[in-house]
């Protein structure tokens, strides 16, 4: 009888021990997940001049996707009211791009290839029209059918601006130099 108690408690104390390591190893995921999604939660809060986005794909690639998340920044950017709604996304988009933004988002939802394009965009809270680089890359199942998009969205404004206003220059120094 004592053989078998002691053996009984040995088993005992090294269950404990395995419980006990196991639950420190748990705490020290957990505590990387909560540094992790804080980071995250930062990274979000704190984008300035760039929107972070997820959206779900539809089983029909057509259907318009659903929004998962975005950062804030996305209604100062865009200046919609209800990000949640994707085609707000899209809705004042200068008609010069509509066509070739509809195309590459096609072209990219049925190859699979990600999705960069420039475009002009009139924000109705400025009240004025901004440049911005979309870019989004999609997430897959294992299938090989999409299950996210995970995008970007750059204020460009300021950069297309001193382009514009480079080229213009160059446009007069030419002309100055020829005449």
């Amino acid at each position: 009888l004592n053989v078998r108690l002691r053996r009984s408690n040995s088993a005992l104390i090294k269950s404990n021990k395995k419980l006990i390591e196991q639950k420190q190893k748990t705490k020290q995921v957990q505590s990387k997940l909560e540094e992790q999604e804080a980071h995250l939660r930062s990274f979000m809060i704190n984008a300035n001049n760039f929107v972070i986005y997820r959206l779900k794909v539809n089983k029909d690639l057509r259907d318009t996707p659903d929004v998962i998340f975005y950062s804030s920044s996305v209604k100062e950017i865009l200046g919609i009211e209800n990000p949640m709604d994707f085609s707000s996304w899209f809705k004042d988009v200068h008609k010069d791009y509509v066509s070739r933004l509809e195309k590459a988002y096609l072209l990219s939802i049925y190859s699979g290839r990600n999705f960069n394009e420039t475009y002009k965009f009139y924000n109705r809270v400025k009240q004025k029209w901004i440049w911005v680089n979309a870019v989004s890359n999609p997430v897959l199942e294992p299938d090989g059918s999409y299950k996210f998009l995970n995008g970007m969205i750059i204020d460009i404004t300021d950069r297309k601006e001193l382009e514009n206003t480079l080229t213009e220059s160059e446009r007069k120094y030419r002309y100055l130099i020829e005449n």
